[in-house]
């Protein structure tokens, strides 16, 4: 297994440096990508701004581009593993 999140480890670092670097871009710039999966800085904006309300010390912006990406990671796993279809799981969705 980690040997598999050396390849997403790259994505993540890759994606900080170029987001760290256009920050300034157009809505929907394409600041991270997880296998099919984008997400446009207006989406990252939308999120970032969500957590920086309710968070009395949120992280920087490439930390926090970095757990989202980790996040959707997860989220794919969790979906090509059918953990979404577990009777448990789906009641917390």
């Amino acid at each position: 297994m980690f040997g598999k999140m050396n390849w997403p480890f790259a994505i993540l670092m890759t994606t900080s440096i170029f987001f760290s670097s256009h920050l300034q871009a157009a809505p929907q710039k394409v600041v991270a990508q997880v296998n099919a999966e984008k997400i446009t800085l207006a989406e990252f904006n939308e999120e970032y701004d969500r957590v920086e309300a309710e968070t009395i010390n949120p992280p920087p912006k490439e930390i926090f581009l970095e757990d989202l990406v980790r996040y959707e990671i997860g989220a794919q796993e969790a979906e090509k593993q059918k953990i979404d279809q577990d009777p448990i799981v789906k009641k917390e969705i």
